[in-house]
């Protein structure tokens, strides 16, 4: 039982639309999200039919071109950010280590936070993640992002190796530690 992918495209209001569909044997019902850099997945159980899916796509048009932009206002556009091979990301894979450790010891003159590696990984689903025994990895695609952003994302991984959640708490910490160095 594994997840099929492949590469689809819609006509919808004389453009394409593309797209990647995921047949998932678990999947219950139909999924659609928008990441950023705009590529737009679609998941769908083996028995939902093809055309339902365009179907799907194009009743959810407004709502697709609503996250689009919403993505690329803080995001940027850079068409990196949708890019999804290995070669890629061997290609920027120094580039976005050195550029983790700049920020990580920027964020962390004041903060001293304690941690044990810091890694960059090709993620698929998230910007960073923050291990109990304190290890912290980044997406290599945060050299693609703002920096305003890309400071954002660092803070929060950091913070999370005093608080391994997202509480109250927590978001003070990320809060107080993005004012008090700058």
């Amino acid at each position: 039982m594994s997840t099929r992918r492949s590469q689809q495209k819609i006509r919808y209001k004389n453009q394409y639309i593309a797209y990647e569909l995921l047949n998932h044997p678990k999947a219950r019902y139909l999924k659609l999200a928008v990441g950023i850099g705009g590529k737009i997945t679609v998941t769908k159980p083996k028995w939902v039919k093809q055309a339902t899916v365009e179907t799907f796509i194009r009743e959810k048009q407004p709502w697709i071109t609503e996250r689009t932009e919403s993505l690329a206002k803080k995001y940027g556009t850079n068409e990196n950010l949708a890019i999804e091979d290995r070669a890629h990301f061997l290609r920027y894979k120094e580039r976005a280590e050195r550029f983790c450790e700049e920020k990580v010891s920027y964020w962390n003159r004041k903060n001293k936070f304690s941690y044990n590696m810091i890694r960059v990984k090709q993620l698929r689903a998230s910007w960073g993640i923050c291990s109990s025994n304190r290890n912290i990895t980044f997406n290599y695609k945060i050299i693609f992002l703002p920096k305003r952003e890309a400071d954002k994302l660092i803070v929060h991984e950091l913070c999370h190796l005093k608080e391994m959640n997202h509480s109250k708490r927590f978001w003070d910490l990320v809060e107080k530690t993005l004012h008090e160095s700058r």
